[in-house]
């Protein structure tokens, strides 16, 4: 009994170490690369301007602009729409659209982990610079215009890019937004900017709610390769036993 015991003490501990080694390798390498400098944020969106400062340095990069006013003649209710701030660490910026979250060419509404880089997760998304974009528009109490307005109640993420040498060097950037059920208030809030964040090393992707730590996607995949190693184990063991 004691024998079986020690056997499978020692079983454990390899185990252990399988997983233990895969993780911190990939970890580590997350870590090591990770440059994610985020904001945490309750900005209710109540008509008016509402600033987006990445760097924390005081001045915005980019403005989130809620109007309740008529800017057509068929527009009547609330319109955001994502301008350029005054910030000279951002001299244009670009938003994604297209894609399964972003039809109606107006910013893409993605969801947790959506990469946001050079390398875009869809085929038929793309960035595009406008340097005004609408986040979501109602007109006759209902949504008119925008993506966001389709994902009520839902945090969703807008993926940006900002430059300030004319696009050599992109920051790649998120921003999170849960938009109202009925974003129809005069004077009330529309929803609110729940965070940002921005990867402080210029063309390095980040993925969308990502922030000062690892993100998730990452860390399953560490379990993966945890898991990995153990199959590799049990086969090597397999075989020793049958040789």
């Amino acid at each position: 009994m004691n024998e079986n015991n020690e056997k499978r003490s020692q079983l454990l501990r390899k185990v252990g170490k399988y997983t233990a080694a895969a993780g911190a390798v990939l970890l580590t390498g997350n870590l090591a690369n990770a440059a994610v400098h985020f904001t945490p944020s309750t900005i209710n969106l109540t008509p008016g301007e509402h600033g987006i400062d990445f760097d924390g340095d005081g001045d915005f990069e980019l403005i989130m602009d809620v109007s309740s006013s008529s800017y057509y003649s068929y527009f009547s209710g609330v319109r955001i729409i994502l301008e350029l701030g005054s910030d000279a660490d951002a001299t244009s910026f670009e938003v994604i659209q297209g894609g399964p979250f972003g039809t109606n060419y107006d910013v893409a509404a993605f969801p947790l982990n959506r990469i946001i880089g050079p390398t875009l997760a869809s085929s038929s998304s793309y960035w595009r610079n406008e340097n005004v974009d609408t986040i979501v528009s109602t007109v006759s109490g209902s949504f008119n215009d925008g993506n966001f307005g389709y994902y009520p109640l839902q945090t969703r993420y807008a993926g940006v890019r900002f430059t300030s040498d004319g696009g050599t060097n992109w920051h790649y950037a998120w921003i999170g937004i849960n938009i109202n059920n009925t974003p129809l208030l005069g004077t009330g809030s529309a929803g609110q900017i729940v965070g940002f964040a921005y990867e402080t090393t210029p063309n390095q992707s980040i993925l969308a709610g990502s922030g000062a730590t690892v993100p998730l996607a990452p860390l399953a995949s560490a379990v993966g390769l945890g898991l990995v190693g153990l199959f590799g184990f049990f086969k090597s063991r397999r075989k020793k036993a049958n040789s």
